[in-house]
């Protein structure tokens, strides 16, 4: 891991559309991903493990498809997922810092959770000016690095893959 904290931040995987949702009486905190995404995320966690060999804790928000998401990554790492409010569409920011703040020697701490929340909290957490962030589509997942204890400002971005390289990264050490 290296000195400091390290905080894996993925995007949830492609879940159902909001309006079919909505027309079918399913309520957004309930989407769930859909069979593609399934397998689509289960293909970039195998890929995610070829980056990141180990995590400390995986926690999520506690929206259906962030909870589905945070388990195939569990899987992954042998862990268990565990909810986390902060990381709810809207969930305070600052509350999300204190989560992190985990014994981190197995490896970093995974976070999961919405957009925008993830790119504004990411944006924060690295210094981009007010207003600015840094994108993260479904399935994406980056690292950041924490010199202690996490905190605005204090994060250095190491890396932002997008879930279609997770997935090729997955096929390719299947082949290799």
């Amino acid at each position: 891991m290296g000195d400091g904290i390290e905080v894996l931040v993925v995007r949830h995987g492609p879940a159902e559309d909001r309006d079919a949702a909505a027309r079918a009486g399913v309520a957004d905190d309930d989407r769930a991903l859909t069979d593609d995404g399934v397998r689509k995320m289960r293909s970039a966690a195998s890929g995610l493990r070829e980056l990141v060999p180990g995590a400390s804790a995986v926690l999520h928000s506690p929206l259906r498809r962030a909870r589905e998401t945070a388990d195939i990554l569990s899987a992954v790492w042998g862990l268990r997922a565990t909810p986390c409010s902060a990381l709810a569409p809207g969930g305070d920011g600052g509350a999300v810092y204190e989560a992190a703040a985990v014994d981190t020697s197995g490896g970093p701490v995974v976070v999961v959770g919405h957009e925008p929340d993830l790119s504004i909290w990411i944006g924060e957490a690295i210094g981009v000016p007010a207003g600015g962030h840094v994108e993260m589509k479904k399935g994406a997942a980056c690292l950041l690095r924490f010199p202690e204890c996490p905190a605005r400002g204090r994060a250095s971005l190491l890396w932002l893959v997008p879930a279609r390289a997770l997935r090729r990264m997955a096929a390719q050490g299947a082949s290799g």
